[in-house]
C-alpha cells in the first residue's frame, strides 16, 4: 500500500531535498505537528508569513528549514488525503515513513494533521476554483506627470498618468508583477467598470446567501 503515497507523490519522491524534508517533517513530535495544524489552518495555506515561519522554526528547532518542511508536508497532506480508508493512509504512511529512513515513526502524532483541516480544505477548493487564470493577489496605483513640453513653469505642459502595478499568484510573460499605465479618461472608465462590478457580486451574495464562500478577512496580513 506504500505504493499508494509513492505514485501520488510522483517523481518528487526520488528528490533528495524532498526526502530529507519529508523525513525531518515525519520526525517531529506531537506538540510540533498540532502546532503545525494550527498554523496552517489559522491561515488556510501553507504559505504562511515569514513571522510565523520563524516561530515554528524555533518551536521545532529546524535550524532555517521551516519553508521546506512545509512545502514538504504540504504535499505529503495532499497526498495522503488522496487514499481511501483511514487504516490504508495509515500503513501506507508508515512504508512511506520506513522508506524515508524515519524509525521510529508513530502515525498516531500526525493523526489531527491529515484529518479534516475545514479552513484549509475551503481555501484549496477556492484556489482550484479561480485558477482559470492568473489572480491579481496586490495592486498598487500611482499618480505620474509627463512632460509635453518644457520651459519654465508657466509654459510647461504636463498630462497626469496612473501608473498600476499588479502582482499575480503565478508568472504572467514571465513576469511575477506587471506594470501598466492608464490615463485619466481611461480611469474613469475602470472606475464605472468596478461598480458595475461590485453591484452584480452584491446582488450574488444577496441572492446565494450562504452558498457563497467569501474569504474570512481577519486572516489578512
Amino acid at each position: 500500500m506504500a505504493d499508494q503515497l509513492t505514485e501520488h507523490l510522483g517523481d518528487v519522491v526520488y528528490n533528495l531535498s524532498f526526502r530529507r524534508d519529508a523525513a525531518r517533517f515525519l520526525s517531529l513530535p506531537k506538540e510540533s505537528v498540532d502546532e503545525l495544524a494550527d498554523l496552517v489552518e489559522r491561515h488556510g495555506r501553507f504559505d504562511v508569513p515569514s513571522g510565523d515561519v520563524l516561530r515554528f522554526e524555533q518551536v521545532c528547532d529546524l535550524e532555517d528549514q521551516g519553508r521546506q518542511v512545509l512545502a514538504a508536508a504540504q504535499l505529503i497532506r495532499q497526498a495522503v488525503r488522496r487514499i481511501g480508508p483511514s487504516d490504508e493512509r495509515r500503513q501506507s504512511l508508515t512504508d512511506f515513513a520506513a522508506l524515508m529512513k524515519v524509525d521510529p515513526f508513530q502515525p498516531d502524532v500526525f493523526s489531527r494533521f491529515f484529518s479534516e483541516l475545514p479552513k484549509l480544505e475551503r481555501e484549496e477548493r477556492r484556489n482550484a476554483a479561480v485558477a482559470v487564470a492568473p489572480t491579481v493577489v496586490e495592486s498598487q496605483l500611482y499618480c505620474d506627470l509627463r512632460v509635453l513640453s518644457h520651459g519654465s513653469v508657466e509654459e510647461s505642459e504636463f498630462v497626469p498618468v496612473v501608473v498600476a502595478r499588479l502582482q499575480f499568484d503565478e508568472s504572467v510573460a514571465g513576469q511575477q508583477a506587471l506594470f501598466v499605465q492608464l490615463t485619466e479618461e481611461s480611469l474613469a472608465d475602470l472606475k464605472r467598470e468596478i461598480e458595475q462590478v461590485e453591484a452584480s457580486m452584491q446582488g450574488i451574495r444577496d441572492r446565494l446567501g450562504n452558498h457563497l464562500y467569501v474569504r474570512d478577512q481577519s486572516d489578512r496580513i
